[in-house]
This record gives C-alpha cells, structure tokens and sequence, in this order.
C-alpha cells in the first residue's frame, strides 16, 4: 500500500495526478486498436483535461515493417535506461492515442504500481523528434 492509500481514496488520486506529467511512464488499461483492453505502458505526451500518450510495444508491428514513414517514428526502448522494463522495446510516435485524464487518474491511484517514472532523457530526445517527424 502507497503513502498516498493510507490517507484515503482522494489523496491516492490527488498523488497519481501529480506524477501524470509529460514523460512520465505508465501502465493503462485500456482498449487498444486491435478492439482488446488490455494493460500497456504509455509516455505521456501531454496532460489537460485528456491525457496525450504514446503507446510502448514489445515488438514493432509487422505492417510498420514496410511503411517507412512509420518506421521511423519508432524509437528504441531499452530495458537499460528504463529498468522497469522486462525486455528492450519500442515506443510508437506514428501516432498518439488519448485518453480521459479522469479515468487514467482513477486506474494509477487503485494502482499506484502502474506508475513507472519518467522516460530517460535520451527517450525523451527522441520521442520529441520522432513526433515531430510523424
């Protein structure tokens, strides 16, 4: 149990707010393109009343394979710079998926473990300048 917990459900929400800020890595449950929920890591992007994210894959989907355009907005996610990852991955810029910040306060303050840290700076760097590439 979080600090945050033992004080009831308002500060665990008020503390996952403070900590959904732009670079911070969490894990979302949500549904995914493919029409699943599932639990995924994300960089936020951007926070307001929708949180802008960017969605970490295990492994670049196929189909990006053979679409330069997009492959080059995938960047390099190593376990090295990001221990809470269980294996290098990869963090898709091609395109951004947004969420109610409401909804992913209520999921990181039930779940306080969902929420990683913050991107390594090179991470950062590179998300930047793939977004701006997408």
């Amino acid at each position: 149990m979080s600090l945050a917990h033992a004080f009831g459900p308002q500060v665990a929400k008020a503390s996952a707010l403070r900590q959904l800020v732009p670079g911070a890595i969490v894990k979302i449950f949500e549904k995914m393109d493919d029409g699943n929920e599932q639990e995924k890591w994300f960089v936020v992007v951007q926070v307001n009343e929708s949180t802008i994210t960017c969605v970490i894959n295990t492994a670049i989907p196929k189909f990006i394979h053979h679409r330069p355009t997009l492959l080059k907005c995938q960047v390099d996610v190593l376990k090295s710079a990001q221990p809470f990852m269980k294996h290098d991955s990869h963090l898709d810029c091609s395109k951004v998926m947004i969420f109610p910040t409401g909804k992913i306060v209520d999921q990181l303050a039930a779940k306080p473990e969902w929420i990683a840290g913050t991107a390594s700076d090179d991470l950062l760097k590179n998300m930047i300048s793939a977004l701006n590439d997408s």
